[in-house]
């Protein structure tokens, strides 16, 4: 049986009634600011499991349409992968939340054999190296993740029961695009450091980088030590290992 989104607004759908146990799962992550916690289940025929600790984000994505251009479209087409939220187009739904104390910061995306998962995080304020913080510690929501299907199996066989009904969308964030995902230089990098990264993954030496950029060698090692800070690496082996690709 599913519960179609207009009608699960007004009733109490364990889309609403899960705040607490959201909350508890995501124990870990609360020491650092985080404080939202949402999980949604993208399975077919437009049928969706939405988990949350923030009942207003429930709300919000029923009121908002939020299904309409972002996070309910068809599983297939979703991209494996962590997505920082600063860079996808989210348009009205970052306004919406915010003014809700919920400001999501990242996006984790896994894909199973019969649906696709979406997890969500995010904090009651934007704080300066969020996204800095995101990347460097991608073991700690992934701890979190692993903590929920521990504790969530029961919960989530009695939502198949009563899934919720969404009608038939696309994604327009950029979810579905596998250059928005995981850790894109673009996100933590300057333009110089970008620049850096592309002749050392050529594997230039720093006095060959300097020479090709037409700065200093000292300059070419500063903004080593500064991506080096920024991705929680400690030699330029680790941070090539980071950036394969």
């Amino acid at each position: 049986m599913s519960t179609t989104i207009e009608s699960a607004a007004r009733s109490n759908h364990l889309a609403f009634t899960q705040a607490e146990f959201m909350k508890s799962c995501a124990h870990k992550i609360k020491p650092y600011g985080f404080q939202h916690f949402s999980y949604i289940r993208i399975l077919d025929h437009q049928e969706r499991i939405l988990i949350t600790s923030d009942p207003a984000y429930s709300e919000l994505s029923i009121t908002k349409k939020f299904h309409t251009y972002a996070f309910f479209g068809p599983r297939d087409l979703y991209t494996e992968g962590m997505f920082l939220i600063d860079f996808l187009d989210l348009g009205e739904i970052k306004t919406a939340l915010s003014a809700h104390d919920i400001n999501i910061g990242c996006i984790i995306i896994k894909k199973r054999k019969n649906y696709t998962d979406h997890y969500s995080f995010g904090t009651a304020k934007r704080t300066p190296g969020l996204n800095n913080f995101i990347i460097n510690n991608l073991d700690l929501f992934e701890e979190v993740i692993e903590e929920f299907h521990a504790r969530a199996e029961t919960l989530i066989k009695q939502y198949q029961k009563n899934t919720l009904l969404y009608p038939a969308s696309i994604d327009t964030t950029g979810l579905t695009d596998p250059n928005s995902r995981n850790i894109n230089t673009q996100n933590i990098f300057t333009l110089r450091e970008q620049e850096i990264l592309r002749y050392i993954k050529k594997g230039l030496s720093s006095k060959h980088v300097s020479q090709n950029l037409n700065i200093s060698h000292r300059t070419v090692e500063k903004h080593l030590e500064n991506m080096l800070i920024k991705t929680n690496t400690h030699s330029r082996i680790q941070l090539l290992a980071k950036f394969k690709s």
